[in-house]
């Protein structure tokens, strides 16, 4: 299973970075980019290659705009060293170039990849600024390299033009194929019950129970606190970044973790509901679905009936999150099994429903209280 605290790899977004360009103006990466996927490359002046590596991209800006791929370069070193660079080249690079002078960026985003401080390393990544793929050492040949890695990662979604859309975000690469099967594994092995449903006595009073009318699967849900740790660290830092972009959520805090299975032979589904009108439930901010296999099933898709008769599907290892006052429905598996991570993101106080996994905000994490 992936660590929570590892070096930065696939699903991970690219920290943002405030560096002058070669025009001496201050530039924002994220200000930069244009929604495409991006080839990054780190390089250290003065090292052999990096004229080579301009050179290269410059010769293949034409493929790789055909191929919707944006490049950018950082260069580290000091001014004199970096200008030398350039006046090698027949002319000025038409493409963005960073200047790191004063080394405040790139020794910590080469560390984040498990890179020495003056080591180079190239990566491609998606139109949100994620790692799809590092991309090792560069040479001349890195243009290339990123085409053909960009073809293995097919990109997300349709295309056209759409009416109605409900107010959900997924992150794809959230978890590897490694610890999908891990939590998959633990289901089949570590036990499972027949999962539980919130519902209302006669008088009202909010209960929990089986309730087939309402939900039919089987959770198993992660009791391990060094396993739910590693989760939360893991997911944490690949979706807090999309939450607080996209939602404005600030600060949240997780649940337990559940994997759940759908299977086809026992009509499972969950029937339309929202899930935050109890009072339990009240301090749930949004609602967590990370699928954890796709080819295995058909049917089971997650649809929003207040928003049109679209029905999502995250791949494998991506999440679906989505606000927790939105009514949706686990339509029922028609063949196969579904297996699912979930976990609802409360608002971050002490509660009886959370475990001791973190509190998210701003990219940023805490432990809770125990």
């Amino acid at each position: 299973m992936q660590a929570g605290n590892a070096a930065l790899t696939r699903g991970d977004r690219v920290p943002n970075f405030l560096l002058p360009g070669l025009d001496d103006k201050l530039w924002v990466f994220y200000d930069k980019v244009r929604g495409k996927r991006n080839l990054l490359v780190l390089h250290p002046a003065g090292e052999g290659t990096a004229v080579e590596v301009i050179e290269g991209i410059e010769a293949a800006l034409p493929a790789l705009t055909k191929a919707d791929i944006d490049p950018f370069l950082l260069l580290v070193g000091a001014e004199a060293t970096i200008r030398a660079d350039i006046s090698k080249l027949s002319r000025q690079p038409s493409f963005m170039v960073f200047q790191d002078l004063e080394r405040k960026v790139y020794p910590a985003l080469a560390g984040a990849f498990g890179r020495g401080p003056d080591q180079a390393l190239a990566l491609l990544l998606d139109e949100n600024q994620r790692v799809l793929e590092d991309l090792g050492a560069p040479d001349a040949q890195v243009p290339a390299k990123a085409l053909a890695s960009s073809e293995k990662h097919p990109r997300l979604g349709p295309t056209g033009t759409l009416n109605s859309v409900a107010p959900v975000l997924i992150v794809p690469n959230v978890l590897d194929d490694a610890t999908c099967n891990a939590l998959i594994e633990r289901w089949h092995k570590l036990g499972h019950v027949e999962g539980l449903a919130q519902s209302r006595d006669a008088q009202g009073r909010a209960k929990v129970l089986v309730a087939h009318e309402t939900k039919k699967r089987r959770d198993h849900r992660i009791t391990d606190a060094a396993v739910a740790r590693d989760l939360s660290q893991l997911i944490g830092r690949r979706i807090a970044p999309e939450l607080s972009k996209s939602f404005g959520l600030e600060g949240f805090a997780f649940d337990h973790f559940v994997v759940t299975c759908y299977a086809a032979e026992r009509g499972d589904y969950f029937r339309p509901h929202r899930d935050n009108t109890t009072k339990e439930t009240q301090d749930r901010l949004f609602a967590m679905t990370l699928n954890l296999n796709t080819d295995d099933y058909e049917g089971g898709g997650l649809h929003f009936p207040e928003y049109g008769p679209t029905h999502y599907a995250p791949p494998r290892g991506g999440a679906i999150l989505f606000p927790c006052s939105l009514i949706h429905e686990a339509t029922p598996v028609t063949k196969g099994h579904r297996f699912t991570l979930l976990s609802f993101l409360r608002r971050p106080q002490k509660s009886a429903n959370l475990s001791p996994i973190g509190i998210w905000g701003a990219g940023r994490t805490k432990s809770t209280p125990g």
